[in-house]
């Protein structure tokens, strides 16, 4: 009789709370998912590809790749608009690739997404919107999130990255601990539909945005690379999140709420990006005086450790503690639950990115120096 680690979803009061139950049990079919050394496999090899995607965007064009600025370049459709659009579209090709290929239900079981079920118990519009919102304040106020500092700060041992992690991985334990341990939500999300649709529309739209960029931007190089290189890495990057588990809500709430069913597989995604990321990074920065297909390497600092950046570290971990979404993979599931993130979890991130901004102009603005 085989022995495994099954990971159940159960819920109480008609799926009033969802929590993770890990049991030693022989398997039968009634078990549902299973949790073993796959998870943490996964996990690791995920955030290899993850690592994959950022090194190589370093690489080719001198770039971090922080899916909170990805954001941002995108709704203030600046100058930076058209490769960031690109990664967004490589992000959702993968998504829709992944869910065409193994999670055309989901009803059910599905392999790199909550089902429906999964994803709305325990939740609840506001939820989701105060998430939104803290995670796009504290981005913004922060310069980043788990990509940018975790998997692209780390690496390369950026001060300010090696403060913010620690803080939002903190508040983040804090929030989900305080939400779902002691004070659990008692309302769930209807969610309702069938994402066929979506999926086939987003699937179009990230091929044929690729391919319009390429005829606008004509026989420029830098352009072109533009254009080619984020649609790679965004794939890359896409795959990896896919893989790993973050683009699972429950997943993620699994790995921030301390208790005995604690699911401690995500932390590898972290440990493969940053191993990953840690020889390339040092060695580009240190040693490549420009990227092959641009003029700029990213610099090594982006300013001070100050209140500003502890601030927004501490509201973007409420904000994924909260909701257990973070800005890379709310992209990545943009197709897959549309009504819920063009309703109410983008917008409202958008929202506290616009917000910070304007912070960033005001209540932090560097003060002029008296004589």
């Amino acid at each position: 009789m085989a022995f495994k680690f099954i990971y159940e979803y159960k819920a109480a009061n008609s799926f009033r709370i969802a929590y993770l139950n890990y049991k030693l049990f022989s398997l039968s079919p009634k078990q549902k998912m299973i949790l073993d050394l796959q998870d943490i496999q996964n996990a690791f090899l995920g955030g290899l590809l993850i690592s994959l995607a950022s090194s190589l965007h370093l690489w080719l064009k001198g770039r971090v790749t922080g899916m909170s600025g990805i954001f941002n370049g995108i709704i203030k459709f600046d100058n930076t608009f058209v490769w960031k659009l690109n990664i967004f579209c490589g992000l959702v090709f993968a998504s829709c690739m992944a869910f065409k290929q193994y999670d055309i239900d989901l009803q059910g079981k599905a392999l790199f997404f909550d089902n429906l079920q999964t994803y709305g118990t325990a939740n609840s519009v506001k939820n989701v919107l105060l998430a939104g919102f803290l995670v796009g304040l504290g981005t913004k106020l922060g310069n980043g999130c788990t990509s940018g500092h975790g998997v692209c700060g780390l690496p390369r041992l950026s001060p300010r990255s090696l403060v913010a992690v620690p803080v939002f991985m903190a508040t983040g334990f804090l929030m989900a601990n305080f939400i779902y341990k002691f004070f659990p939500p008692n309302e769930n999300m209807e969610v309702v539909y069938d994402p066929r649709p979506y999926i086939d529309i987003f699937l179009g739209i990230s091929v044929i945005v690729p391919v319009i960029s390429l005829i606008v931007v004509k026989k420029q190089l830098e352009q072109i690379t533009d254009v080619l290189i984020s649609f790679i890495v965004g794939a890359i990057f896409g795959a990896g999140l896919l893989l790993s588990g973050m683009t699972k809500r429950s997943k993620v709430l699994g790995f921030l709420t301390f208790d005995n069913n604690w699911d401690p597989s995500l932390m590898f995604v972290m440990i493969g990006a940053i191993l990953g990321n840690a020889i390339p990074f040092n060695y580009l920065i240190r040693n490549q005086k420009k990227p092959v297909f641009g003029s700029t390497m990213v610099p090594k600092s982006a300013g001070d450790i100050d209140f500003k950046l502890i601030l927004g570290a501490s509201l973007f971990g409420l904000g994924w503690g909260l909701g257990g979404v973070c800005p890379g993979p709310a992209l990545v599931n943009l197709p897959i639950f549309f009504p819920v993130m063009i309703k109410y979890f983008l917008p409202s991130m958008a929202a506290g990115q616009y917000l910070g901004e304007k912070l960033d102009k005001t209540v932090f603005a560097p003060k002029e120096k008296t004589q």
